[in-house]
């Protein structure tokens, strides 16, 4: 891989992990400050609410770094960060999934390709 394009990888997995850290900072407050006045499934709620996070990016559970979720077809996926496997793809959908929930972010992200092709060789994650 060539200068630039370790660049643009190593910067965006970085910031990726770092909107993931700040918003897992965040979300551990949201649970302290409401527990004692609201029911357990209204703070579950309201921490996959982008308007609890004020002006910290939305990260959504596709993007999150230490967090798993359960993907479109219903199967559990691993968080970012204990990726084996495809992680390049899982980069590229993480990005795009940041950005589209955060507006701010809108042609930021996406044309980062963790899996470029240069030279007609696969740069792979």
């Amino acid at each position: 891989m060539d200068a630039p394009n370790t660049r643009n990888t190593f910067f965006g997995m970085l910031f990726l992990k770092r909107m993931s850290d700040v918003f897992d900072e965040q979300r551990e407050e949201i649970p302290a400050r409401s527990s004692n006045t609201l029911p357990e499934a209204e703070v579950k709620s309201l921490l996959e609410d982008k308007i609890s996070y004020g002006d910290t990016f939305f990260v959504p559970p596709r993007a999150r770094w230490n967090e798993g979720f359960t993907d479109e077809n219903g199967q559990q996926q691993p968080a970012i960060k204990n990726l084996h496997h495809n992680i390049g793809e899982i980069a590229d959908e993480s990005a795009a999934a940041l950005e589209e929930a955060n507006e701010p972010l809108e042609g930021v992200l996406k044309h980062i390709n963790f899996n470029e092709e240069i030279n007609g060789k696969a740069q792979r994650l």
